[in-house]
């Protein structure tokens, strides 16, 4: 369920009339009054958990939204997708549990009858999104309430799929969840200052209007034809390419738990069943550092990598949520 409103209050309107009395006629004078108020967004309906998302940015962006439900099918909160123009908010009630939740803005966006075709965030050319997000794009991550995590939250700012616009993840009100280290409990999760000049040529991608975006070395690796450089990316053979991503490589629903898997298994796990995704592996960046680095320096509180869990992982019980682009 969602609505719309200014970023700090609601207009309303009011029409008062009058008569103003002459000697042969009476003339009804009316004035409009326009007040601005600031209106409380009322309870939190049982067994959901509300998520405002604000565009604090100067232009326009469309929001998309993918996830799974209690059910086990797709379930996308806001229809998978909206517009929201600058300095606008939506507010989401999403039904939970909501499980392996993105969020994500998208830029650059041009609008065809039913199409919508983004330069970034892009779904398939569709308005309300049944697919993540096409890289690069910035995302917000999030498990709602699900039982199998004692129906605790977790949320997390990633940039495994690269970086497209600054966001931030406030939760409000919430409860801290025991055992978890102070700094990821109930606290701001925010990505703010990305500065493109620090993006190597081989993962820039050109936007529109002079706009540039820094892609992943997995999306730069697989869409040499999109970054502004390929360099040496452009040698990689399938198996570094396989290895950037942290991909199984062992064909339809083979996962880490097949020992034929190459990559896709976590560096973090005791006893991995298959080939373990290490970050040591990959080669270095045509600016010297490793390429998780160049998000990590500058986005610390974010994932910069598929296995970054240990320092990139929130935690908290009962809160509403704010999403801030552009904050």
């Amino acid at each position: 369920m969602t609505s719309s409103s200014g970023t700090n209050a609601s207009w309303h309107r009011a029409v008062i009339c009058f008569a103003l009395s002459a000697a042969i006629v009476s003339l009804p004078l009316c004035i409009l009054l326009v007040e601005k108020e600031h209106s409380s967004l009322g309870a939190v309906p049982d067994g959901t958990s509300r998520i405002t998302v604000h565009n604090k940015c100067d232009f326009e962006i469309w929001v998309g939204t993918h996830g799974t439900g209690a059910d086990g099918t797709a379930y996308s909160p806001g229809d998978g997708g909206f517009r929201l123009e600058p300095k606008f908010s939506t507010v989401l009630h999403v039904s939970k549990p909501w499980i392996s939740g993105r969020i994500w803005g998208r830029t650059g966006c041009k609008e065809n009858a039913q199409e919508l075709t983004c330069e970034t965030g892009d779904c398939n050319g569709q308005k309300q999104c049944k697919v993540s997000g096409e890289p690069p794009c910035t995302l917000v991550e999030m498990t709602l309430g699900a039982p199998n995590h004692g129906s605790k939250d977790i949320y997390d700012l990633s940039l495994v799929d690269g970086y497209n616009l600054p966001v931030e993840v406030v939760a409000d009100n919430g409860i801290n969840v025991e055992g978890t280290l102070p700094e990821y409990n109930c606290q701001k999760a925010k990505c703010a200052n990305f500065d493109m000049s620090q993006c190597p040529p081989e993962l820039t991608v050109l936007g529109s209007g002079g706009l540039t975006y820094c892609g992943s070395i997995c999306f730069a690796a697989s869409h040499k034809d999109r970054v502004l450089q390929a360099g040496p990316i452009g040698a990689y053979d399938d198996n570094m390419i396989d290895n950037v991503c942290c991909h199984c490589a062992c064909g339809p629903r083979c996962g880490c738990d097949n020992p034929n898997s190459k990559h896709c298994c976590s560096p973090l796990a005791e006893n991995p069943n298959g080939g373990v995704c290490r970050v040591s592996d990959w080669p270095n960046s045509t600016q010297g550092k490793a390429y998780p680095d160049i998000f990590e320096s500058q986005c610390p509180d974010a994932y910069s990598w598929q296995f970054d869990d240990v320092k990139s992982l929130y935690r908290c019980l009962n809160a509403s949520y704010q999403i801030n682009f552009c904050p």
